[in-house]
């Protein structure tokens, strides 16, 4: 697999972000962007650094994929996720996470950074961005470092970045260009 960068023009923010994406979610990026689909609503990417994506395409003003640097990105580069998807085989319970999410809200200039997520926290964003058109869903509402309860209006997140950083090293805490 080779590397491109997923660069994205968002309403109303100033800077382009840009994410690291290997060739598999590249494509799908692209089918799923293609004129014959009707593209509204989150799509879930995985970045090369292992952030996890979700895309309201709904928000977005350019989105560019660039391959300026050729990068073998080994075929596994997502393998311990794919482990940690899955229980423990002897206990049956899933690994611990510790989550650190940055929404890019529309009305905002800067990003909004919520830390100290746990793995029931992720569930819950998946849950409310994958699947609010269906279920009618207005806000998710997860709790802060601080245990604030803080409620997002889903219709407004253009992006929601997630880093489990329990996990993973965090080479860089700024994803965006």
């Amino acid at each position: 697999m080779q590397l491109s960068e997923l660069v994205l023009h968002l309403h109303g923010v100033p800077k382009p972000v840009a994410y690291p994406i290997a060739s598999d979610e590249r494509d799908r990026w692209l089918e799923r962007h293609q004129p014959e689909h009707k593209s509204s609503g989150f799509c879930e990417y995985r970045t090369v650094n292992h952030r996890h994506l979700f895309i309201n395409s709904n928000h977005i003003v350019v989105a560019r994929l660039l391959n300026d640097e050729i990068i073998e990105v080994p075929d596994d580069y997502d393998v311990e996720w794919k482990q940690r998807e899955q229980p423990d085989a002897k206990t049956g319970e899933y690994s611990s996470e510790l989550w650190r999410f940055r929404f890019w809200l529309r009305g905002c200039d800067e990003p909004f950074d919520v830390e100290d997520l746990d793995e029931h926290d992720f569930v819950t964003i998946w849950c409310g961005l994958m699947n609010y058109e269906h279920e009618g869903c207005t806000f998710v509402t997860v709790d802060d470092e601080d245990d604030e309860p803080i409620s997002l209006r889903i219709a407004d997140i253009m992006v929601a970045e997630g880093f489990d950083y329990k996990n993973y090293d965090d080479e860089s805490q700024d994803s965006d260009a």
